[in-house]
């Protein structure tokens, strides 16, 4: 408690002969604690937790085999913190968790742990997670692999950031072993190579023994930078240790400590660049090739690994790791050099170029539409045995090459304007020997990417309740890519419903007038008269937070419902008709009528139809009208006989549907048929017709005369 109150926290219990095992109890709001300990001598601390509050107590319980009762009276005084340093390079110790103790005029020990991470104890600026009631404490550390740490502070309330903790590592023994691999891939040792290794406090060498180690006794424990650049066997093998290998941390407390390192081994190519005028094959004086440029390219023709420029007498060298390589040697001086060859490379080797006669072709690139540099990162370059890629500095490209023919390939997409669009080059180009030098310019067509015209063939449909209405739509790219549309019905009204047919539109380069349909529905509980709006789209988009440009095309479509109005059926003129056109007695004649229905969106309809002969129902069919068209055609079958007949078809005869008008529903004809006996050689009875036909309320009267 504190001057009577109770506060909450925690009391530490350390064995006086076991600092390291410390016993938590948490006191509880009232004040109290409990905690069972083996019998023996504590140390008792207080800490309290609390940011803003700074409890503290120290004292020493001995306890026996009974139990013990001890008051904690709390101080609210000091507090402090700081951080634990290496002496060997001043840097934080943040390799482990440091325990620093605070010894108390009274001996009571408090401890606290340093942060391994942070390398400091207490946890901010505003806090000392370390309370201490005010007073003079020894300070001791006691670390692995350091020297034993003793010092003196003062406690008064907030004491000052404490930077005094600078442990003095002891010394320790490191083995570092220097390996490459060699041509055959193995690993081995890399023998009287010279390591430089600097530290805080100065620099020192050492050179590998045959085994590749180089041993150090009494190593002082911190961070090294190592270096090894060493030309060796008589300047035939470099090796190098990459700058990912070039540190090493040695560690207090490890005695032994070992380190491996593999250094990047690569091997001599020297020689000299001449143009043999001779043809005998050797560099003489008068041939040599000065400043000349040598380019060592990997197989893939698509980066540089190692250049160089020879000197006055065309003399070079450089170090290269073994493997497969592609050289690349020409001289632009005054006349054009060059040779094109690969390599295979195993150890040093010496390598002389001569050069054939060829041609500086220099190339820039610019947009047809806007002269501007055309920004292509990197362009393909292909000819006889020749595959190469080069970089675009300003707008273009310059080669030294062989003459011959050349393609040139690569692609830019320049995404700047309101539109996309994209720079192909693709071009065959034959370098000559009057190219060597001079500046060309190749002009480039923009493509646009992506683009699209959509045409609808009306914006607006009055369609009855439970009908649909269908929008077409005509999409016709304009962009040279390939692309996947989308559709959008926007928010679709409730008791309505508008569906894309297809959803997604697949739509290929230069494709004209590909056909979408929009459909829609409203539903019986929609009132009618009240129309509706609808924001639809068809766009492209890459989903992605870029540059590039989406692609929406929207459209405002209103659609009225209506309630369902009444058909009207009919059989307009010349729509009752027969075959065969001149019948005979006994001919089974086709008689067909074409119904149409003169409301359009009157619905679904199964419309009866009955044909007649002389006032007789002769057959009774149906005309299926699915919504769909305007028009269905129906049949009958009458046997034909001699005599006036009067023929009917008759729609719906019961007016059993609904119709807005039933005085269009007929359509008349009158056949006579009579017999006519004519004399001839072998006994024939003869016939002959005429006709007369009136249709939609009016008669038809046919006479036939045949011959039998």
């Amino acid at each position: 408690a504190l001057n009577g109150d109770a506060k909450t926290g925690i009391v530490q219990f350390t064995p006086i002969d076991d600092i390291g095992n410390i016993t938590n109890a948490e006191s509880t709001p009232f004040g109290t604690y409990s905690e069972y300990l083996f019998p023996g001598s504590y140390y008792v601390t207080f800490q309290d937790g609390l940011t803003s509050k700074h409890y503290s107590y120290g004292g020493l319980v001995e306890l026996t085999d009974s139990s013990a009762i001890h008051d904690i009276a709390l101080l609210n005084e000091g507090h402090v913190r700081g951080d634990v340093r290496s002496g060997a390079d001043n840097n934080l110790i943040k390799d482990r968790s440091v325990q620093i103790q605070f010894i108390s005029e009274e001996g009571i020990v408090f401890l606290a742990d340093s942060n391994p991470e942070e390398g400091m104890f207490g946890d901010s600026i505003n806090y000392g997670k370390i309370d201490l009631p005010n007073g003079n404490y020894d300070v001791l550390v006691k670390e692995d692999g350091y020297q034993t740490f003793t010092n003196t502070i003062v406690v008064d309330g907030s004491t000052d950031y404490y930077t005094e903790i600078i442990l003095t590592p002891k010394t320790v023994n490191i083995t570092l072993t220097i390996t490459y691999r060699n041509a055959t891939g193995s690993l081995v040792p890399l023998s009287n190579a010279q390591v430089i290794f600097d530290g805080v406090g100065g620099s020192f060498a050492h050179d590998t023994n045959e085994d590749g180690q180089i041993i150090i006794s009494d190593m002082v424990p911190k961070t090294y930078s190592i270096e090894m650049d060493t030309i060796l066997n008589d300047g035939k093998d470099q090796f190098k240790l990459l700058e990912s290998q070039q540190n090493i941390i040695v560690r207090a407390g490890n005695e032994q400590q070992e380190y491996n390192r593999e250094a990047d081994w690569k091997v001599r190519v020297s020689g000299t660049i001449f143009y043999d005028r001779d043809f005998n094959g050797n560099a003489d004086s008068n041939e040599l090739l000065g400043n000349s440029q040598v380019e060592i390219w990997n197989v893939q023709g698509d980066r540089i690994d190692t250049e160089t420029t020879s000197d006055e007498n065309g003399a070079y060298q450089i170090y290269l790791s073994t493997g497969s390589y592609q050289t690349w040697f020409y001289n632009i001086e005054e006349t054009s050099y060059v040779s094109i060859d690969s390599l295979e490379l195993e150890e040093s080797i010496n390598l002389d170029a001569s050069l054939n006669r060829g041609v500086n072709y220099i190339v820039t690139y610019q947009s047809n539409d806007t002269s501007e540099y055309i920004d292509f990162t990197n362009i393909d370059v292909n000819g006889e045995n020749f595959t190469f890629e080069f970089d675009v500095e300003d707008g273009g490209i310059e080669m030294t090459v062989p003459s011959g023919d050349y393609t040139f390939e690569s692609d830019y997409e320049d995404l700047d304007d309101y539109e996309d669009y994209i720079y192909v080059l693709d071009l065959n180009v034959n370098i000559t020997d009057s190219l060597d030098g001079i500046s060309q310019t190749e002009l480039i067509d923009r493509e646009l990417m992506r683009g699209i015209e959509v045409s609808l063939d009306r914006d607006n449909y009055e369609i009855p309740l439970g009908q649909t209405a269908i929008f077409t739509f005509d999409v016709t790219s304009t962009g040279s890519f390939d692309i996947v549309l989308e559709t959008d019905t926007g928010e679709v009204p409730a008791n309505w419903t508008a569906v894309f047919e297809p959803s997604e539109i697949n739509l290929n380069s230069g494709e004209k007038d590909k056909q979408v349909l929009l459909s829609i529905t409203p539903n019986e509980n929609i009132v009618p008269g009240v129309w509706e709006v609808f924001d639809v789209k068809i766009l492209w988009t890459d989903s992605e937070d870029n540059d590039v440009d989406d692609i929406t095309r929207s459209f405002s479509i209103t659609v009225y419902p209506i309630e369902q109005p009444e058909p009207d059926f009919t059989i307009l003129d010349n729509d009752f008709s027969w075959s065969p056109g001149a019948p005979s007695v006994g001919d089974q004649v086709t008689l067909t009528a074409i119904i149409t229905n003169l409301v359009n969106h009157s619905g679904v309809h199964s419309v009866p139809v009955v044909f007649y002969a002389d006032d007789v129902a002769i057959n009774l069919t149906t005309a299926e009208f699915d919504g769909s068209g305007d028009e269905v055609t129906v049949t009958a079958v009458w046997n034909a006989t001699s005599g006036m007949h009067y023929l009917r078809v008759e729609i719906d005869p019961e007016n059993v549907i609904q119709e807005d008008d039933i005085d269009n529903n007929k359509a008349n004809a009158a056949f006579s048929i009579a017999e006519i006996e004519e004399d001839d050689d072998n006994g024939t009875l003869k016939m002959a017709a005429l006709i007369v036909l009136g249709l939609v309320g009016g008669l038809a009267y046919v006479s036939y005369r045949s011959r039998r």
